[in-house]
């Protein structure tokens, strides 16, 4: 199961292939939108973390919930007619699905995402599974926050610094 700071290199790692293979230019917010997109989905981790409410791996691990965060940032951007709106809601899009297959390859058991949520499914490397194992995830939440704001931190300042090139 990766953590936060994995999630986040590897939505960058594919956006850095797919704009060298297509050869296209983005701006910034592409690449903001796209690591946000690769850490998104385990902001369940806080409301578990706060509340216990046993939500990791479920709605934000979901194909919906990658297609509504992709329609939400579009919708927000169209509609003060920002002029990539289309690559923005794209980028978050993509994040989230690179998020969701790093998770269906390293789970082994039946605590994958329910990629097809609401349906009671849950996805794994070598199975799929109705009924989900939660329980393993237990003392993991303290380190996967703490994971995810480093790496956060971690690319931030070196965007900020242009220590990266985007």
């Amino acid at each position: 199961m990766p953590f936060g700071f994995t999630h986040m290199l590897l939505a960058y790692v594919t956006g850095k292939v797919i704009v060298s293979v297509k050869k296209i230019k983005v701006d910034y917010l592409f690449w903001f939108f796209l690591i946000l997109g690769g850490i998104l989905p385990d902001g369940d981790f806080v409301l578990d973390w706060l509340f216990g409410l046993g939500l990791h791996r479920t709605y934000s691990h979901s194909l919906l919930f990658a297609l509504v965060a992709g329609f939400g940032v579009y919708y927000v951007f169209k509609k003060f007619d920002f002029k990539n709106s289309k690559v923005l809601g794209l980028g978050v899009c993509l994040g989230i699905l690179v998020h969701i297959i790093a998770d269906v390859i390293t789970t082994s058991s039946c605590g994958g995402p329910a990629v097809l949520w609401p349906v009671g499914l849950y996805f794994a490397r070598n199975m799929v599974c109705d009924t989900a194992v939660r329980g393993f995830h237990e003392g993991s939440f303290n380190w996967a926050i703490i994971d995810m704001g480093i790496g956060a931190a971690w690319f931030l300042y070196l965007i900020v610094r242009h220590k990266i090139e985007l």
